[in-house]
């Protein structure tokens, strides 16, 4: 395929083998199908007298297939594809930044490569122990691997003989395998399209870092690494002049942040362990509620669920401070909800849920009094 023999290739002529739809086969093509967490190409494809956008490339039994826009085109026509170089490009230099970037982490902790997902911010997924500094001392070492210009090279390997590679061998059905290497630094099965020299780069730079089920270390690459720095460096000097602060006041700064959220874990399990919901009941139904009690709002969210799965009824929560009332009920009285909802149109309040929830905005007191007088004109036999 030429994206793979020259993936620097920006448009070409082709001739078109078949259609389906609104997708064409081409003899050959620049456009690469995605795979691996790098996304497919898109451009355009035009002949003398039509031209449309190519939305979507996909890769299917062997064969690769462009979605376009609009199809005037017919089978056997010559045809010229261009590809969205800037947003190839950018993929290129994120892909190969990416094998730098987890070669790096390697270096100095213990993780895992799971995934990796290309996109304006692209996002690395790794298990295992890493800490902030470990993630800003393997930025240090991806960006002078950058900076060193190093060749990246790619050839093709016999499976049985792949040894110190990244390689994720139940995904591999071939028997030659595609190896994309950095020299002295990283080797890497991968099928998708990178760079020839690290220092087409530019930079890279870790935006974020988020905890889920895996470590999710978020990056961009070339001219937007460089903005990005830039924009944080202003930011930080305006903090800086606002609250006089210097830099060694953040590592201070940053153990107040971890002691808020062991104040607020705290606070969350004393609540499960200790509230109890008032209680009220209105023709035949038990009423559980909450209008602003002290205790962490989440942990009563849970307790809620808990009531309504374990002891049925109805549970009301109020929070002030964010202008809102929840409302859960049993699958017996789903009934309650239509009603509930006919009186959020009639106020005209915003609010919505589906089957057993439902949340109102608006003043707390006045719309849990509400609500109480509302179930006092149901008659038990309707429910």
């Amino acid at each position: 395929m030429l994206y793979y023999e020259d993936p620097y290739l920006r448009e070409t002529d082709a001739i078109i083998m078949e259609i389906k739809g609104n997708e064409i086969l081409l003899d050959k093509t620049i456009f690469y199908p995605g795979g691996g967490g790098q996304p497919f190409d898109t451009g355009t494809i035009e002949n003398d007298f039509f031209k449309t956008v190519i939305l979507e490339t996909r890769k299917e039994d062997g064969k690769i297939w462009h979605r376009v826009e609009k199809n005037n085109f017919r089978v056997g026509e010559k045809v010229r594809i261009k590809i969205d170089w800037d947003r190839r490009y950018y993929f290129m230099k994120a892909h190969t930044g990416e094998h730098i970037l987890y070669r790096s982490l390697e270096n100095v902790s213990r993780v895992n490569f799971e995934k990796m997902v290309l996109d304006h911010e692209s996002t690395l997924f790794v298990s295992g122990e890493i800490s902030l500094d470990d993630i800003s001392h393997a930025e240090d070492i991806a960006n002078s691997i950058i900076r060193m210009n190093i060749p990246v090279k790619i050839h093709y390997e016999n499976i049985e003989n792949v040894t110190n590679t990244r390689i994720k061998r139940e995904r591999i059905r071939e028997e030659n395998v595609r190896i994309v290497e950095i020299e002295n630094f990283d080797r890497s099965a991968c099928a998708g399209i990178h760079v020839k020299q690290t220092g087409e780069i530019g930079k890279i730079i870790v935006t974020r870092i988020k905890k889920g089920k895996y470590m999710e270390i978020k990056f961009i690459v070339s001219e937007k690494a460089e903005k990005f720095q830039d924009e944080i460096f202003k930011k930080a000097r305006k903090v800086y002049s606002e609250f006089s602060l210097n830099p060694e006041n953040f590592d201070k700064i940053i153990e107040i942040k971890k002691d808020y959220e062991n104040v607020k874990e705290n606070y969350y399990n004393l609540t499960l362990k200790y509230f109890k919901f008032n209680s009220v009941e209105i023709n035949g139904i038990k009423v559980n509620y909450s209008i602003d009690d002290p205790g962490d709002f989440s942990a009563k969210e849970r307790i809620a669920h808990g009531i309504i799965e374990n002891h049925g009824n109805m549970v009301i929560i109020g929070n002030i401070t964010r202008s809102i009332v929840e409302v859960l009920v049993s699958e017996d009285l789903l009934k309650i909800m239509e009603i509930l909802k006919n009186f959020i149109n009639e106020r005209n309040l915003k609010g919505g849920g589906k089957n057993n929830f439902l949340m109102i905005n608006g003043d707390v007191g006045e719309i849990f009094k509400e609500i109480l007088e509302k179930i006092k004109t149901i008659s038990p036999s309707t429910l």
